[in-house]
């Protein structure tokens, strides 16, 4: 549903995207990287904000090289960047129905029902008529999922959607992926949990390169050997236990407890993370 072939993006003389070769069949795909990856600067590309200098996407069967073809993915796209900013003064209804509007949405009874959905769906139904310039930041940022869903988008890029938010909201939005009518939805995150619990594909990026596409639970190969608990803090310590620190660790002290590798200490070792 997605294709990207040999594509490569720079700014000035840094290669954000090198020769970055990539599928993503339907349904919904994970992105993992450290900063400065080119997870943002792929997704940007995803969302018809940048042409790369160099190779090909298709999504959805469209060029978004081709002004007609990218008006036509911009239409059924959902996308809500790293840094979302609501306008201050418009209400959270507001605000998602202008969004609506934008994206086609013509009729009023419809929109208005859709857009209460959508809020409801966030956990804002209770502060819809309130300015967006008073909410907190993890409001924000559910503001800013409603309206990259609120046209039950074919296409749906997220980056970093669960930056700001606690807990019990993090389960709120993986529900709310995990029912998306979208054909194709890309999440990117540096939160692994929340790739393990909706995406059943993961792709890595390190570099702009590509480094690792599979299964989640594929990553956990990269720690095999590697986990241990004890008292040695000479690895990186993963997660403190009643036995003593988890680290993960190519040269353990003699007397460790080798354990199974999760999916975080399996990301952490292939992205470099881990002693």
């Amino acid at each position: 549903m997605i294709s990207l072939t040999n594509v490569t993006h720079r700014y000035g003389r840094h290669v954000a995207l090198r020769n970055l070769t990539l599928d993503l069949p339907a349904g919904v795909s994970g992105l993992l990287g450290p900063n400065g990856a080119g997870k943002t600067t792929l997704l940007r590309a995803l969302a018809t904000l940048h042409q790369p200098q160099d190779g090909e996407i298709r999504i959805l069967g469209l060029n978004p090289a081709r002004a007609p073809e990218r008006l036509a993915l911009r239409r059924v796209l959902g996308y809500l960047p790293q840094d979302f900013t609501p306008y201050p003064t418009f209400t959270a209804f507001e605000f998602v129905e202008y969004i609506a509007i934008l994206k086609g949405m013509k009729r009023p009874a419809e929109r208005r029902t859709r857009v209460l959905e959508v809020l409801a769906g966030v956990g804002l139904e209770g502060v819809a008529h309130r300015r967006a310039g008073g909410f907190s930041g993890g409001m924000r940022r559910r503001l800013g999922i409603a309206q990259a869903i609120v046209n039950r988008p074919e296409l749906l890029i997220v980056d970093e959607p669960t930056a700001g938010l606690d807990p019990a909201e993090r389960v709120r939005f993986r529900h709310l992926l995990a029912s998306t009518e979208a054909r194709v939805a890309v999440i990117s995150t540096h939160i692994v949990e929340d790739v393990t619990a909706v995406a059943p594909q993961v792709s890595v990026l390190l570099g702009g390169e590509l480094k690792y596409q599979g299964s989640p639970q594929g990553l956990t190969d990269y720690a095999q050997g590697r986990v241990y608990v004890g008292s040695d803090l000479s690895g990186t310590v993963v997660q403190l236990t009643d036995v003593g620190p988890r680290v993960l660790t190519a040269d353990p002290l003699p007397g460790l407890i080798a354990c199974a590798p999760t999916v975080e200490e399996g990301y952490l070792a292939l992205a470099g993370r881990g002693a």
